[in-house]
């Protein structure tokens, strides 16, 4: 049991969404390789290049793409498409949002070069095909079809591709949500991390997330006394750092179970079955929640942790610049996750605690967790239009350990939800996929997806239930 708790399985029936045109899966294709092949490694971003893509795109059919570029080169394209005239709703616009910054790629450690969008073994390559170009392509696509086929929407369509996403957004989400509110204001939002398969049991599920923890990035000082490092110092800045550091990263955060972690951990007990969902269930349950995260394979006991506590983790170390100098300061960088119904000033509270007195904090990133409710008809849309398309498959509610522009848009109301949809073969793992050597997506999950995204777009906007 020990290594099979999480054990994938083989992909199921076939697609029951509505099919799109072959052109259309071919336009999709084209455009994902393009955007793959442009370099938007932040830093520096150069945003721009990708915005003036989809600027270009959109024109050809007639849309206006708005460019907003807070700093030379760090652009994000927005463009809306109103509701059809007689024809409006009640409800708030879907904004459609994605980011086009990626992380850096050494290129000498992959099988693909990351920014050629090359397409070979089945699988799109380039750094951005999970993480999240695919999903631009999602939107631009939808998007587009509401346009060419005359939807008749209940309520504006917003296309949002921003800069930032992987460095904290500042001058992508944020700085819209800050200074252009209105561009990007809606009642529901489409983002990332949300919709790919998750192989349990032999059964397949498909997380949409509809929280994430909080951040604080923050700066650890220490101070002492400089001298010779000939003479021993063992209440030196550097030692005491070191000692605080060791603190926090050996010593867990108390468990709180929240609902969205709840959710979904009993989602996916109902999934697993009566048998193994009383081990999915002992996870919830204070003094068996330890020892059953000991029985998952490590990469999974650290996931079902990071859903149950906050954490700190330190990732930088700064001291000294000279071997026979001990320092007057030392510096630790941590990246510090907390749980819905926790603060920054709380959870900055419980780290002193943990690293104890002499030590200065210095805030350097923080926002709240963000929470949106799965009882709402769009979550209700996402979980048929999922089931409908992986017959037997189970959706649930996900709590991200991560951060993504749900964040900003929370600021002003925007409820979001991770749809990214993509049918995952046993042998991929959703999660290596991100940031790592070798980011791809399978063409057959691309294909799946994006029939998955727009047919729910679809129905959202043009349906009268949703009006």
């Amino acid at each position: 049991m020990a290594q099979g708790v999480l054990r994938q399985a083989a992909v199921g029936a076939p697609t029951a969404v509505p099919a799109l045109a072959a052109l259309v899966h071919d336009e999709a294709l084209g455009h994902l390789r393009a955007l793959l092949a442009i370099d938007t490694t932040n830093p520096p971003g150069n945003e721009i290049l990708a915005a003036r893509y989809l600027e270009s795109v959109l024109a050809r059919e007639g849309l206006a793409g708005e460019i907003h570029e807070p700093l030379p080169g760090r652009a994000s394209l927005v463009s809306r498409q109103r509701a059809a005239p007689g024809n409006a709703g009640e409800g708030g616009a879907l904004l459609l949002t994605s980011h086009t910054d990626v992380v850096a790629a050494e290129a000498s450690r992959w099988t693909h070069p990351p920014f050629s969008g090359a397409v070979a073994d089945g699988c799109v390559w380039g750094r951005g095909a999970v993480d999240m170009k695919s999903m631009t392509v999602y939107g631009l696509m939808a998007f587009l079809l509401a346009k060419r086929e005359g939807w008749p929407i209940s309520r504006d369509l917003i296309l949002a591709a921003v800069a930032d996403e992987e460095a904290g957004g500042e001058w992508g989400m944020g700085w819209l949500v800050n200074n252009r509110p209105e561009a990007v204001r809606a009642e529901f939002a489409l983002n990332e991390v949300g919709g790919f398969t998750l192989h349990l049991f032999g059964k397949r599920v498909y997380p949409v997330q509809v929280a994430e923890k909080g951040l604080c990035w923050f700066r650890l000082v220490a101070e002492g006394e400089p001298g010779h490092g000939s003479l021993p110092r063992p209440d030196s800045a550097v030692a005491r750092l070191a000692a605080a550091v060791d603190r926090l990263a050996r010593r867990p955060f108390p468990m709180r179970v929240t609902p969205p972690a709840a959710r979904f951990i009993r989602g996916l007990a109902r999934a697993a079955g009566p048998l193994r969902g009383l081990f999915l269930r002992a996870l919830l349950v204070p003094g068996l929640s330890g020892p059953a995260r000991r029985l998952v394979p490590r990469a999974r006991a650290r996931h079902f942790q990071a859903l149950l506590s906050d954490t700190a983790n330190p990732t930088c170390l700064a001291a000294g610049t000279k071997e026979n100098v001990v320092p007057s300061r030392a510096v630790a960088v941590v990246d510090g996750r907390f749980l819905p119904g926790q603060t920054v000033e709380g959870f900055l509270e419980e780290v002193r605690r943990r690293v104890g007195p002499g030590f200065s904090i210095e805030t350097i990133s923080a926002h709240a967790p963000t929470e949106t409710s799965p009882d709402t008809p769009l979550f209700e849309l996402l979980r048929e239009t999922l089931e409908k398309a992986d017959p037997g498959a189970t959706v649930v509610p996900n709590l991200l350990v991560g951060y993504t522009d749900a964040a900003a848009l929370s600021r002003i109301g925007v409820r979001t939800y991770g749809f990214t949809p993509m049918r995952l073969p046993p042998e991929i793992e959703f999660s290596a996929l991100f940031h790592g050597h070798d980011e791809r997506i399978p063409l057959d999950a691309f294909r799946w997806g994006l029939e998955c995204f727009v047919d729910a777009v679809k129905r959202f906007l043009t349906e009268p239930r949703f009006r």
